[in-house]
């Protein structure tokens, strides 16, 4: 039996990282309209029970019209206690898989799901899909489903990578561009927009705000030297006229354009305030050790970067297992566009990304050989650089 555990808690009080870009009413059909989404890609998915673990009226409704069945909590005590109340429920109905999703993943799609199952189909076995920010863990799939302790929250990827090796079970990771994005910063609502325009979720959002348009400006100045008007008189020509010879005066070599009033020298205007901008990071770590002091110098960099106001994303290669050894095949199609699709989703990552951070240990006068792999199968034509005809390497 295969079973999947969506928690969701009120929509009145969901989504509150997203005070500063949605109203609270704006927020909360946010938050129906994403599990909406999510229930509706379940619903066609090859498992047995989908359940919705809330302690709100109005979520169990919107539950049981998507076809979940609904277990009711008597309060709301957080994420990872609502899997666990999902995980006890699937040892008494004799569950052999356990997949868990968040009820913000509007762009999660059925393809997904299937790989996800897919993945973890022979027990011991353990899936995780890492969210797009690389701390979080968007998706669990567990078979038998206790076989790894669960604990939401950042970082808890890792933790999760580190708690299925403890009991011997190698983790297959799994990322996916729909179940990797949750909703939770306001910078997320735009690549809602983007990835998933059909949603229920981006048709809620509606179309982005227009910038502010800029007021026109109209300034005043006065010309002297007009004389006095009689009937007949043409005025613009007397203002031009007015005004080369005011310009004349004060050294300007330049008459004025038929039709236009030039206007005086002023001071240079004051530069503008500093406006916060928001940098896409890409951090790369790579060290085996996930209690190293390199990865202390890890998260340090990542709590700095966002509370400088950030974007970060962080691809953690020995957590994630990756593969530095370049084929034959990479190798053989090096000046062919683009990177090979075992590692497309990094190249997206780094051609995502503004700035590039990397956190590694100093080994033999070098890099850790994963990171030089990372760097021979990711950083290719058309993704780290352009070979145009002359052969000259443009960055």
């Amino acid at each position: 039996m295969r079973v999947v555990i969506v928690p969701a808690k009120e929509f009145t009080s969901a989504k509150e990282r997203l005070a500063d870009a949605l109203p609270a009413p704006a927020r909360a059909a946010l938050a129906r309209a994403m599990l909406e989404d999510v229930l509706a890609v379940l619903a066609g998915a090859p498992v047995d029970r989908v359940v919705v673990v809330t302690p709100d009226a109005e979520v169990a409704a919107v539950a049981e019209r998507g076809g979940a069945l609904v277990v009711r909590e008597p309060e709301s005590r957080g994420h990872t206690a609502a899997v666990a109340r999902g995980v006890a429920l699937c040892q008494e109905w004799g569950a052999t898989v356990m997949l868990t999703v968040p009820g913000d993943l509007p762009c999660l799609t059925p393809e997904e799901v299937r790989r996800i199952l897919d993945a973890c189909s022979s027990a011991p076995a353990a899936v995780f899909v890492p969210s797009r920010s690389g701390l979080g863990t968007n998706a669990a799939c567990l078979a038998p489903p206790d076989a790894v302790p669960l604990r939401f929250g950042e970082p808890s990827f890792a933790d999760h990578l580190a708690a299925a090796r403890a009991r011997g079970i190698e983790p297959v990771i799994l990322s996916l561009a729909g179940a990797g994005l949750d909703i939770d910063r306001p910078e997320d609502l735009a690549a809602l927009r983007q990835a998933g325009p059909r949603t229920r979720a981006a048709q809620t959002l509606g179309a982005p705000p227009a910038p502010p348009r800029r007021a026109p400006e109209l300034e005043v100045f006065g010309i002297r030297g007009i004389p006095e008007l009689r009937p007949g008189d043409d005025l613009a020509a007397l203002t031009l006229g007015a005004a080369s010879d005011r310009l004349l005066r004060d050294g300007h070599r330049r008459r004025p354009r038929t039709g236009c009033v030039p206007r005086p020298r002023r001071a240079p205007p004051r530069p503008p305030p500093r406006v916060a901008v928001v940098v896409r990071t890409l951090v790369v770590h790579c060290h085996p050790d996930p209690e190293s002091f390199t990865a202390t110098v890890r998260d340090r960099a990542i709590e700095a970067l966002r509370e400088r106001g950030d974007e970060v994303r962080l691809t953690d290669l020995y957590a994630i297992g990756f593969d530095p050894v370049l084929s034959k095949r990479e190798q053989a199609r090096h000046l062919e566009p683009g990177p090979d699709p075992s590692v497309a989703d990094h190249a997206a990552d780094l051609q995502w990304c503004q700035q590039l951070v990397l956190v590694y240990p100093t080994w033999w006068s070098g890099q850790p050989a994963m990171l030089k792999g990372w760097f021979d199968r990711v950083l290719v034509k058309d993704v780290a650089f352009e070979l145009p005809p002359d052969c000259m390497v443009t960055p």
